[in-house]
């Protein structure tokens, strides 16, 4: 090992180039940095290299040129796998046709949401329920008024309301959301 003699290669830089060996081996920064720099032009120049050669041969073969090469993406590098779900699966329509929300979906009918929390809510309850508000489409926040839920479903229900959220809490911060279809 050691270094190469300068009788046996062309030049300093194109022998420090065709080494094989990592930059980061190098302790001088400075050097380092030159190093790969180097590294990185060559290979650029590579790559340009084997681009023009390639384009003067699709030039020269005309249609009989071989075809451009893909880029590696994801997609066409994903290999099929058995549970691959293709569009137009039977098992899934199937599915589709038996589902039990798909009135909820396909019904047309605009969901009416009913939010309300514990009994006294705190702040940080309160504060949420404003947000999902906010977030939710045709929702209302209603008090509890220290009223059962046995009796405020069915009230719901008339008003026509289609869900229901709960928001439970524990040592005054919001834990449990609770979603039913009312």
């Amino acid at each position: 090992m050691g270094r190469p003699k300068k009788s046996e290669g062309t030049s300093s830089a194109k022998s420090t180039i065709e080494r094989v060996f990592h930059p980061s081996t190098v302790k001088n920064k400075l050097r380092r940095q030159e190093i790969f720099q180097k590294l990185k032009n060559h290979k650029s120049k590579e790559r340009r290299d084997a681009r023009g050669k390639r384009k003067k041969e699709r030039e020269e073969l005309g249609d009989q040129a071989p075809p451009k090469q893909e880029p590696k993406t994801i997609e066409n590098t994903r290999v099929i796998e058995e549970t691959l779900v293709l569009p137009g699966d039977e098992e899934v329509l199937q599915d589709a046709r038996t589902d039990e929300l798909a009135s909820y979906f396909v019904s047309g009918k605009i969901p009416k949401i009913l939010m309300f929390a514990s009994r006294k809510p705190s702040l940080n309850t309160a504060l949420l329920l404003r947000e999902l508000e906010a977030c939710i489409p045709n929702s209302e926040i209603r008090d509890r008024m220290h009223v059962e839920l046995k009796k405020i479903i069915p009230e719901a229900v008339g008003r026509d309301f289609t869900d229901i959220i709960v928001v439970h809490e524990d040592r005054k911060e919001p834990s449990i959301l609770h979603c039913t279809s009312a």
